[in-house]
């Protein structure tokens, strides 16, 4: 695997659902669509937000531009671990969907990834 020592990114406080970088002659451009905050309560708290990101087709395509539409949902909650220390769970489900004409297929994700994670202190 190559890494990418020549990658430029590009944010602005002024637009901060914008974010883009240059990797290999080609730009990408990710664009938070929407954004959903749950405010936390002793069920625990979470985040869904919806990207749209934009990128070169490369290949035969050449400078032709794909979309994607990817959701990431991301809730936490409080608990405690066996030995009574407090820890904090989390569960991450990322789904990827196709564009067409500017409208997602979200009946049918592309891929869908789920993740895990534990804080805990020492």
């Amino acid at each position: 695997m190559k890494s990418c020592i020549s990658c430029t990114a590009r944010w602005n406080i002024a637009d901060p659902d914008l974010l883009s970088y240059d990797k290999d002659a080609s730009s990408v451009d990710i664009v938070v669509v929407q954004r959903k905050v749950e405010m936390p309560s002793e069920q625990g708290f979470g985040f869904t937000e919806l990207y749209r990101i934009t990128s070169s087709a490369g290949g035969i395509f050449g400078d032709n531009k794909v979309q994607r539409a990817v959701r990431v949902q991301r809730r936490y909650r409080r608990a405690m671990d066996d030995a009574g220390n407090r820890i904090v769970e989390g569960l991450e489900i990322q789904k990827t969907y196709r564009v067409l004409d500017g409208i997602a297929g979200v009946e049918m994700p592309t891929s869908t990834t789920k993740s895990s994670i534990r804080f805990r202190r020492n």
